[in-house]
């Protein structure tokens, strides 16, 4: 049986390796169904749609729809139409998980896998192959409820292989790209308790689960055969508070290293928790991993403001979070943040406490975007905690609900921000996924990071002054004179930190 498995791309101008797609073909080879042939489709490396001849005789469709792709699914769905006989077509990713009701609405005939999709996407593919009436049970939501029927045994699962390796097909071109090279060593968080946290409706379980070193280990090699030189692990909590497993990994990456499995300069990204740093197993083990090649932890600080970090329920108080950036930097480690600026219950002491917290971390090389507002994501506590904020129905493409701020004058603040940095989104997205990917050098790297970080700095500037305005209740918007300085330096560092990724893709290798 003929399977094609399409990742539809994101809106976002970074070249993500789509690990999903791998994972689902390694699963669908492990599977012995007969006479299966499987083909994958990356809309990023080429936007063309599968055409009806290439869709004949393709008897299942696997989709992955990730936000900002809602209108190639529907183009999608539109040639799908035109076969006389359709495959069963399989949605899966962020859209499917988080919304399946509302693209169900919109598309009755597809099947909605939520959480992981390895176990739900074999089991339907082996329904298809005894004959074209076997996966139409499918129809509908898998793990949730269809015509009053719980599928039990089509749940994303803790059961799937997790020693597989995923297929690299797309790695060299990534790698060529410039792109950013993924890899998985667990999935889950141990924490799970966030207030705007999707890890459980993903995963469909609060526990963190880890996979085998061995299989990490391995699909390091294979990366490392294939170019990769700064694979990102995809894990939401990195450690799960299992300090010696890590420290093992990373005893066996300096190992492989040593014998030439894996080139002696890849190095690697991973996210972790603030909280983590309290724990001296941790720091005994980060060293380890800096040993073995560790590069850079992402830190989900998401906020300055002690109240907001309550009411987010996070582990991490703003003094955890201080220490833990500033303990990671004396290790030799780049930090990256997640940073929730704006949240609709905030009072204005919040949004100060915010500004004065971010200005005082030592981040001169932090690129990522920290001027941002909290997205109400369906299932997850968000949607109860806030929904008397919410004033509209759900973005299904942007997978958030439209609301308004209970402070007036945090809102102010908030639409005047965004009416000032309109217009750079895309440009600084595509700099910051050269930043996360392959580079020339890590010195480049650390280039155009800091550049970036520039860039953030202006933000900031341009934000104080409009919260200085909002809070002497101003009339008058922020000196124009005032924020055209600071939009003249931004467009500065902006073009300065364009130049310098032009010089990497001049630079970067072939493969």
């Amino acid at each position: 049986m003929r399977v094609m498995l399409v990742e539809l791309g994101a809106d976002r101008d970074e070249f993500n390796e789509p690990i999903a797609l791998g994972c689902l073909a390694a699963a669908l080879r492990n599977a012995n169904i007969s006479d299966l042939n499987v083909e994958q489709r990356w809309l990023m490396l080429d936007p063309t749609l599968p055409t009806v001849e290439e869709l004949r005789n393709v008897e299942v469709v696997g989709v992955s729809a990730q936000i900002g792709s809602l209108d190639r699914l529907d183009r999608l769905m539109g040639i799908v139409a035109g076969l006389a006989n359709p495959p069963v077509v399989v949605v899966g990713n962020l859209l499917a998980t988080y919304a399946p009701t509302e693209l169900l609405r919109r598309h009755p005939q597809i099947v909605c896998v939520r959480s992981e999709g390895e176990v739900a996407l074999v089991d339907i593919c082996r329904r298809r192959a005894l004959g074209p009436g076997n996966a139409e049970i499918f129809r509908g939501i898998t793990n949730v409820q269809v015509n009053g029927d719980l599928l039990q045994a089509s749940v994303g699962s803790k059961a799937f292989d997790v020693s597989l390796l995923p297929d690299r097909s797309f790695t060299a071109r990534v790698v060529q790209r410039g792109g950013i090279v993924r890899i998985e060593g667990s999935r889950g968080c141990h924490w799970g308790r966030c207030e705007f946290c999707s890890v459980a409706s993903r995963f469909g379980f609060e526990v963190w689960r880890p996979f085998p070193i061995q299989r990490i280990v391995d699909d390091l090699c294979v990366l490392s055969s294939l170019g990769a030189r700064s694979p990102y692990f995809t894990d939401e909590d990195f450690f799960g508070r299992n300090y010696d497993r890590a420290e093992a990994l990373a005893e066996s990456v300096i190992t492989a290293k040593k014998r030439g499995e894996i080139d002696r300069d890849l190095n690697f990204f991973v996210s972790m928790l603030a909280s983590d740093f309290r724990a001296k197993a941790c720091l005994r083990a980060l060293e380890v991993l800096r040993r073995a090649g560790l590069r850079e932890v992402f830190v989900g600080v998401e906020a300055g403001s002690n109240e907001q970090l309550r009411r987010f329920k996070k582990k991490a108080r703003s003094w955890t979070n201080d220490s833990a950036i500033r303990i990671a930097q004396r290790l030799g480690l780049q930090v990256d943040i997640g940073y929730i600026f704006f949240e609709p219950h905030m009072a204005f002491e919040d949004l100060t406490a915010n500004l004065e917290f971010i200005r005082s971390l030592p981040l001169s090389d932090c690129d990522s975007r920290v001027v941002k507002k909290l997205r109400i994501q369906p299932i997850t506590t968000s949607r109860i905690t806030y929904s008397e904020v919410v004033v509209g129905p759900l973005e299904l493409d942007r997978l958030t609900y439209p609301y308004k701020f209970r402070d007036d004058r945090v809102g102010t603040v908030w639409n005047r921000y965004s009416e000032w940095s309109a217009g750079t989104k895309q440009e600084v997205d595509r700099l910051l996924g050269a930043a996360r990917g392959e580079v020339p050098s890590e010195k480049i790297r650390v280039k155009l990071k800091r550049a970036l970080a520039a860039v953030r700095n202006e933000d900031l500037a341009a934000l104080e002054l409009i919260m200085e305005s909002v809070e002497n209740r101003s009339e008058q918007e922020p000196s124009a004179r005032g924020l055209q300085q600071v939009g003249a330096r931004k467009r500065s560092a902006l073009a300065f930190a364009t130049s310098i990724c032009n010089d990497m893709d001049s630079a970067h290798p072939s493969v």
